[in-house]
């Protein structure tokens, strides 16, 4: 559906494309959980308004959620051998 723009869009068709990859990006790329299709809830709604996209602090979301699928994955009872 958002594969490519129209030949005249509008800002608003830009926008709306501009989210989608950013969703796409953020939930095949930069974090993944066990799905790879699906995105928190909260992160679309700081998509709401594109224009304060960049002063989100992405990298430290990025690492928040790599510590996260990390915490998931340790089994702390396992014997180091």
């Amino acid at each position: 559906m958002f594969q490519q723009l129209p030949n005249d869009p509008t800002h608003y068709v830009v926008c709306e494309h501009a989210k989608a990859h950013i969703c796409q990006l953020k939930g095949s790329l930069l974090m993944i959980d066990t799905s790879r299709s699906i995105i928190h809830l909260m992160h679309l709604l700081l998509l709401a308004n594109l224009n304060n996209v960049p002063n989100y602090s992405w990298g430290l979301t990025v690492l928040a959620s790599l510590y996260c699928a990390l915490d998931h994955g340790v089994d702390f009872k396992q014997e180091n051998v």
